[in-house]
């Protein structure tokens, strides 16, 4: 199979498990927004704040390293298996022990069992880490799709009935633990590949060379991704976390529809034109293109249309998290045009340099924080949270343009089109919602709000680029049918 159509497969299936997961996710996460108090999603995000912490040093190094690994033999998979496992008991362990401390530190003691619940996925993910990137090796994604998302739906399906019966955060919890039991016997059931009582220190060291860098990366990303609810649960309280939760979790879940789904397919990709310098450059403006072509009127929308999104699909109660919204949809729109860089960067083998940004990331944005929460609200720490994020976006690019050769005018000429289209489009929702606002409903007003704004946006792109509908249709032919 031509790496062109393994790119372009494994795309189609990553997104179409993403946005079928994302939509069952979605619709879990209005339904028990409905069920739950604000509370209730407070205490949920700083337990899953310490599980993200912990499921990076499980989820990265070794199997990042057997992605992006030339050269691998069996040895290299069997010893990443067991010390992965190994990581994942003792950090369960660890965390059941300091629960009660972190439950206290944040004074919220329904945290510690809470903890002790969540704690078992640490053992539960480090069991098919292996499964998952070999899969991801030979950029064979449709199994790893089939496996999310039913794990997405049976979570969904758990944490619905056990909200309805009146369980409350323990809804949330069942939600997460079921959702990843699902995946993980999915793919051990399919999996061609077991472990054997086979290790080599040697090996792990080998892999580690990689691993580190990328698990170090990961570290900091938690840090720019859960310090703000971390800060936010210690100074502002679970009910002000559980406002802000729900914008950023919004802003997580089209970030991870639109741009992880390319950035994982992405990886194995540049991987494998880790020594073709030219041919990496032009699948990186063409990645950078279409992808923009999606998260700019996105996540552009959102922040016109959040006044509508929050009442109509949370309720009206969730009111506080629409500025929430509106200023984090900008830093989401930052995130998704800039994904790519960490994939890149990584196959090149510069991990230790993405770590560096990845520390002058966690610097910045942790400051900030600190500044919000002190002097702040919900509101100052989303402000600080999206400023930070463009300002250190220029030092990014030029490191990425350093290390391959991008050129400025092919990188933003890529997004150029998508950007004066969303503008257009963008005005058009604006006049059309202000009309209406006052003598339609709120669902009405938003329904009529996403048509203009799909139309306008879809007209302009067409007109500025007509060969638009030839180049998808053509990228889909290569997917589904071409054999070459």
């Amino acid at each position: 199979m031509s790496i062109g159509k393994q790119a372009v497969e494994g795309i189609f299936w990553t997104a179409l498990q993403s946005w079928g997961s994302k939509a069952v996710s979605l619709v879990t996460f209005a339904v028990l927004a409905r069920l739950l108090s604000p509370e209730a999603f407070g205490i949920i995000a700083l337990g899953k704040a310490f599980v993200a912490f912990a499921k990076v040093l499980i989820e990265k190094g070794f199997t990042d390293a057997i992605v992006q690994r030339e050269n691998l033999d069996d040895l290299h998979v069997q010893s990443a298996f067991w010390a992965n496992l190994g990581v994942g008991i003792i950090l369960m362990l660890i965390t059941w022990v300091m629960s009660p401390w972190i439950a206290q530190f944040f004074d919220e003691p329904d945290l510690e069992p809470v903890l002790h619940w969540l704690s078992l996925i640490f053992g539960v993910r480090a069991l098919n880490g292996i499964q998952e990137a070999l899969f991801r090796r030979d950029v064979e994604f449709k199994v790893l799709s089939i496996a999310g998302f039913l794990g997405v739906c049976v979570g969904g399906g758990f944490g619905i009935t056990m909200a309805y019966q009146g369980y409350g955060v323990w809804s949330l919890v069942a939600h997460q633990i079921a959702s990843q039991a699902t995946n993980v016997t999915i793919l051990w059931v399919v999996s061609n590949w077991r472990p054997s009582f086979m290790f080599s220190l040697s090996h792990v060291r080998d892999l580690l060379s990689f691993g580190v860098g990328t698990i170090g990366s990961g570290v900091l990303s938690f840090v720019n991704r859960r310090m703000d609810d971390l800060l936010i649960g210690a100074f502002l309280g679970s009910t002000a976390l559980g406002y802000y939760n729900i914008a950023y979790r919004i802003l997580l879940a089209f970030t991870q529809l639109i741009s992880r789904v390319g950035a994982k397919v992405m990886f194995p990709v540049f991987s494998q034109l880790q020594t073709e310098s030219e041919k990496l450059r032009e699948t990186y403006y063409t990645a950078v293109n279409y992808l923009s072509i999606i998260s700019v009127p996105v996540f552009i929308g959102l922040a016109v249309l959040a006044p509508y999104v929050i009442p109509v699909v949370f309720g009206a109660k969730w009111s506080a998290s629409v500025p929430v919204m509106q200023i984090l949809s900008f830093a989401g729109l930052l995130q998704s045009l800039i994904y790519f860089n960490s994939p890149v960067m990584n196959a090149k083998g510069h991990s230790l340099i993405n770590m560096s940004l990845s520390t002058l990331r966690a610097v910045v944005n942790f400051t900030a924080f600190m500044i919000a929460v002190q002097w702040g609200g919900i509101v100052t720490v989303a402000a600080l949270y999206t400023i930070a994020g463009y300002c250190i976006a220029p030092v990014e690019l030029w490191v990425v343009r350093k290390l391959t050769g991008i050129e400025w005018k092919k990188y933003f000429g890529a997004m150029a089109y998508s950007f004066v289209a969303t503008v257009i489009s963008a005005i058009c929702v604006l006049a059309t919602t202000n009309a209406i606002d006052a003598h339609a409903p709120v669902i009405g007003v938003l329904i009529v709000g996403c048509l203009t704004g799909m139309m306008v946006f879809v007209g302009v792109i067409l007109l500025l680029r007509p060969t638009l509908v030839n180049d998808v249709r053509n990228l889909w032919r290569l997917a589904m049918f071409d054999t070459k």
